[in-house]
């Protein structure tokens, strides 16, 4: 019998970090760098943002020259790639410097920033770093003697067109290295010898000063080609998800609309043949946040339990409002969706991110090949999301919700109903302005948007699959 000291153990063991020896980097012939260590970021404000990690073992680079040389690197740009979707770009290069008149690559393990300007055709000063609003910044390290460098950046969190080629500014700013003490990684009681042994620490911050030689403008291709309906698709990830304020990269109930009724006009084999070829696209589990998630939400509104068969439910997913064999289940059938006048809201903010939102991906195609009719018709939206949304919250089932349920909802379906009339809300916020540190009351405002509404009508245009507001005519 095995003791539960012994699974303990054996947790302990593969989790522990694989420490190389002397000798066998040089057998590699190449550097090693441990990354078990401490990673943490954050900053004051949007502009002023840092983030730090250390590394216990960084192996087979050269010597860290003085800052005097590091304030002289250059960067030797590659062309720049764009992912299959055409979400993110990928931007690389070499970290060069001049050794009596002979430029070569460095050889020493160092952090980079990578300053990118969030509008095409723009010239901005970073000489005392960035400011937020206006540039995005990504944080690397060299990976080999070659002073070889990546990041991604996200492109839909910048002004840009996929569909043509642009040019932005790019520049690099060095991280600041540091000795640290190694972290305690799992609270066991130190030993001196352990106390004693020192990590290289890396500190990047959007407040350091671009290197001037690295400044120049590079061009970011156009996305690839995809079809229509993979863009719809795309548009839809993450839907109601990310923490970003550009409005480019939210996903509202309306792109969930045109991309399950893209899917319903293709048919069953079609339909699931291009949410398989948008998740090939994703590149597998790492694609950030829960955008494997977009392929369950439309099969739950695009597909149907087979009425000849055996009546099997839809794969569970982690983020529903209710437990599948509970009573309150029955009443949300589509959870966590609630489809309501053919307008999906999601009902839960949790997140189910990289394998377990891919193998929730896979479980349900694998449903929909096996148990799954495509539905009938498509998705025509008899009411406008406002209405809609005040008629979710003041229903017989929401009121049966406990509390702590209630509010999480009520959380969540106002925002997502505002994000589907962006015209209307702007109007709102023009003729009710918010003062500058004012507290704000959510339900108070949410209920003197409804107010607001009644002076327009609200109604959903079937051939651009998208809400038209208009002011009542008297």
């Amino acid at each position: 019998m095995v003791s539960k000291f012994c699974h303990g153990l054996m947790l302990v063991l593969i989790f522990l970090p694989h420490v190389l020896r002397a000798e066998d980097v040089a057998k590699m012939g190449k550097p090693f760098v441990s990354k078990w260590g401490g990673y943490s970021g954050g900053g004051q404000n949007t502009n002023d943002s840092w983030r730090s990690q250390t590394f216990p073992l960084v192996s087979g680079y050269g010597a860290r020259p003085s800052d005097e040389i590091l304030s002289l690197v250059t960067v030797d740009w590659l062309p720049v790639e764009r992912d299959p979707l055409g979400n993110r770009c990928k931007v690389s290069g070499h970290l060069q410097f001049s050794d009596r008149g002979v430029t070569k690559n460095i050889d020493w393990f160092q952090g980079v920033a990578v300053y990118l300007a969030k509008q095409p055709d723009q010239e901005l000063d970073w000489s005392k770093g960035i400011e937020q609003n206006s540039a995005s910044y990504e944080t690397a390290f060299t990976v080999d003697r070659s002073g070889t460098f990546e990041v991604w950046f996200d492109l839909r969190e910048m002004q840009s067109d996929r569909h043509v080629e642009q040019a932005y500014q790019i520049g690099l700013a060095p991280g600041r290295h540091e000795e640290t003490e190694l972290p305690n990684q799992f609270g066991f009681k130190q030993s001196q010898r352990a106390k004693t042994e020192l990590g290289d620490k890396i500190t990047w911050s959007s407040r350091t000063a671009v290197i001037p030689s690295t400044v120049k403008t590079i061009k970011i291709p156009a996305a690839p080609e995809i079809s229509r309906e993979l863009e719809l698709i795309n548009r839809v990830n993450p839907w109601f998800f990310h923490f970003s304020i550009h409005q480019q990269y939210q996903s509202t109930g309306v792109d969930l609309i045109q991309a399950v009724n893209a899917v319903r006009r293709l048919g069953k084999e079609k339909g699931l043949a291009t949410l398989e070829e948008f998740l090939k696209l994703l590149g597998g589990e790492h694609y950030f946040g829960d955008r494997h998630n977009t392929v369950v939400w439309i099969i739950q509104l695009a597909f149907e339990p087979d009425p000849l068969k055996e009546q099997i439910l839809f794969p569970e997913v982690r983020d529903s409002l209710n437990r599948r064999d509970s009573e309150e289940s029955k009443s949300w059938p589509l959870d966590p969706i609630e489809l309501s006048d053919d307008l999906p809201f999601k009902l839960t903010g949790f997140i189910a991110g990289g394998k377990m939102a891919l193998n929730n991906s896979k479980a349900h195609l694998v449903w929909a090949h096996e148990n799954g009719v495509i539905r009938d018709g498509l998705l025509i939206p008899s009411s406008d999301p406002l209405t809609t949304a005040h008629a979710i919250l003041s229903s017989p089932k929401f009121k049966r919700l406990s509390e702590l349920k209630q509010r999480e909802v009520a959380d969540w379906i106002p925002g997502q109903a505002m994000s589907m009339v962006p015209d209307l809300v702007e109007q709102f916020r023009k003729s009710n302005p918010r003062k500058i540190g004012e507290a704000i009351d959510y339900q108070a405002e949410w209920a003197a948007l409804l107010e607001f509404a009644k002076q327009f009508d609200i109604t959903w245009d079937q051939w651009s699959e998208k809400f038209i507001v208009r002011p009542k005519s008297d």
